[in-house]
């Protein structure tokens, strides 16, 4: 897997596969999850939650104990928002109390 830093964004790359990035909101101590996309013809083989597995160790290796996500559908080929919102769920975010009108689906997960 590769990865690159670039200001607060780490990217995530597994063999143009699986893609990722993630920002760090240091004022805030959140990490934002802003994208976890798999190729289509790839999906249904593992690489999504190997790639989040990944992911969540990085940032818990980095310190940080928060995550937020808002789950966006990117394309009609993706999963759609309550098939995305399930994946979350299934790998420990929960829908947070803090939603905001530009964040109605905010997800969030407590690291341990």
């Amino acid at each position: 897997m590769e990865i690159k830093k670039a200001n607060n964004r780490t990217y995530f790359n597994i063999e143009n596969i699986a893609y990722a990035n993630i920002s760090f909101l240091e004022e805030y101590g959140i990490v934002c999850l802003e994208l976890l996309k798999v190729e289509i013809e790839h999906r249904q083989k593992g690489f999504g939650s190997y790639l989040f597995d990944e992911v969540i160790s990085y940032i818990k290796a980095s310190g940080y104990k928060r995550v937020e996500l808002n789950p966006l559908p990117l394309d009609s080929n993706g999963l759609n928002l309550n098939e995305l919102i399930s994946f979350y769920k299934r790998h420990g975010f929960e829908m947070s109390l803090n939603k905001r009108l530009e964040s109605p689906y905010l997800m969030e997960m407590f690291i341990i």
